[in-house]
């Protein structure tokens, strides 16, 4: 990446330059060795720093216009027509794909964007369009990884589903939700005794009351219950909201700046 090669030649340079300004002369790369080390860490966190504050500049321009297209849509005093929520997302996301033109600065970047581009396509329901951007999301994005295992759900492609919220819980084991849709979909393709043992496996990471309720739900041979996550559990378009949390959040994706490198 771009940011890390500047900050290497720096580096050199830095060798360079005091071995042979110490080495009286002549080259001693001991007397480099230190100074080289701390140039490359202190151009390479001014230039990671710089790049982003870059691409948060992107994302804040899209969560402006979202934040606009949602306020516009209140105002009309009723629900917001399908095609008006797309085409407010829609952008939105053309704004973030802005930040493609940062990928090859820095590590991580075109993952995020990517995890950024998949949530919102998914929320509005462009489910085919949000698949290769959700395959190539940061791991650590669990909203993204998520949504992906449910694509595969949808399609019943159910080893590739297993294996995305394997490698997605792997990397976010404190996601009490994450964990729960894995469930939720082991418990609709009616393998109850896997959601039990998933569930159990969440217990172990998080504490939190709904997936103790849930697992003794499914003990008991009852059905789980996710509305308890409230708006955040209907993103994924796997049950339908009540009609109130329609008008109260017409929209489902979120953007965050704050995302790029964790």
């Amino acid at each position: 990446m771009i940011n890390l090669a500047i900050a290497l030649g720096v580096s050199i340079l830095t060798m360079l330059v005091f071995s042979f300004m110490l080495g009286g002369g002549d080259f001693n790369g001991w007397y480099g060795i230190l100074p080289a080390l701390i140039a490359l860490v202190a151009v390479y966190l001014v230039l990671v720093r710089r790049t982003l504050k870059q691409v948060e500049a992107v994302m804040s321009r899209a969560q402006v216009e979202m934040t606009r297209a949602q306020e516009s849509l209140m105002r009309l005093g009723k629900p917001p027509t399908e095609k008006q929520l797309k085409d407010a997302i829609m952008g939105s996301v053309k704004i973030i794909k802005e930040g493609y033109k940062y990928k090859r600065w820095q590590f991580l970047v075109e993952s995020q964007i990517n995890a950024q581009v998949g949530t919102l396509l998914y929320a509005v329901k462009e489910f085919d369009g949000a698949e290769p951007y959700l395959r190539n999301a940061f791991l650590r994005n669990w909203m993204a990884q998520a949504m992906l295992a449910v694509t595969h759900f949808r399609k019943k492609k159910y080893d590739e589903m297993k294996a995305t919220f394997e490698a997605a819980v792997k990397a976010n084991k404190k996601e009490a939700l994450l964990w729960s849709i894995y469930a939720w979909c082991l418990w609709k393709n009616s393998d109850r005794e896997g959601a039990i043992a998933v569930l159990n496996r969440a217990k172990e990471h998080c504490k939190d009351e709904r997936v103790e309720e849930n697992l003794l739900n499914l003990q008991n041979n009852k059905k789980m219950k996710m509305s308890g996550w409230k708006e955040t559990w209907y993103q994924f378009h796997l049950a339908k909201p009540p009609a109130q949390k329609v008008q109260q959040s017409p929209f489902g994706g979120r953007i965050s700046k704050k995302s790029v490198y964790r």
